[in-house]
């Protein structure tokens, strides 16, 4: 495929942990697989109870620009890995992430975070995460195609699909209440946040210059806005 996406539907998730399971499993248990992925548990706010949450996969990470030693690098495929053999653990990856995705082992000293289980990629199989999934709240393929299964699913849920065009090959489905509770919750943000690529820029190349402007999410609250539209015009609030 010539490019991919990651489609996350926490409306499916029951919080089982298979996901977690199979990572680590993946991993050869390299370290606790929640450095890789975990499902947050939200309590049922906003009608959400679970949420799978890892690395978003920046098709210009500021993680990568952050990096003084290069063990973080962004792969051909997409995916955005650590080379531990070269992380100096500075946790500069960490203070860069817009999304807190990446976690500092004590014990060993190095960072992880999901790598895409990119050598599966390369083999033409799916992430392990995505593979184990028994409802289907994570998956995986072409990035057209994930778009419209995204985008059938946020109707039916009468919801939005969360996307960052250009920034991320992770797309969220969400309800309009449930993109504020992540927001609230530091998980998700509305549009890219380029307030941490934009430090990164500074830290790295010792100038100060005008903030980069990036493309904002693309929000497609289908039934949602149609419904909201109809109550504004009904009189409504």
């Amino acid at each position: 495929m010539d490019k991919y996406a990651m489609l996350i539907d926490p409306s499916k998730c029951i919080g089982c942990n298979l996901c977690v399971e199979a990572c680590e499993k993946a991993h050869g248990g390299l370290a606790p697989a929640s450095y890789y992925t975990w499902i947050i548990d939200l309590k049922g706010y906003a009608g959400l109870s679970y949420t799978p949450v890892h690395c978003l996969h920046c098709e210009d990470p500021p993680c990568v620009k952050a990096c003084p030693s290069g063990a973080m690098r962004k792969l051909e495929n997409g995916a955005v890995i650590v080379d531990h053999e070269l992380c100096i653990g500075c946790s500069f990856c960490i203070s860069s992430c817009p999304f807190n995705r990446i976690h500092y082992d004590p014990e060993s000293r190095l960072v992880y975070k999901c790598d895409l289980c990119y050598e599966r990629i390369g083999e033409g199989k799916k992430p392990a995460c995505v593979e184990a999934c028994p409802y289907e709240a994570k998956l995986f393929g072409d990035y057209e195609e994930m778009l419209k299964i995204g985008k059938e699913r946020a109707e039916k849920l009468e919801g939005g699909l969360l996307v960052y065009p250009g920034e991320t090959v992770v797309l969220y489905v969400l309800t309009r209440d449930q993109l504020n509770l992540l927001k609230a919750e530091y998980v998700l943000e509305e549009a890219y946040p380029s307030r941490s690529r934009s430090l990164m820029d500074l830290m790295k190349y010792s100038r100060i210059g005008a903030a980069v402007l990036f493309a904002g999410s693309i929000i497609y609250f289908v039934n949602w806005r149609k419904k909201r539209m109809s109550k504004i015009s009904g009189g409504e609030g």
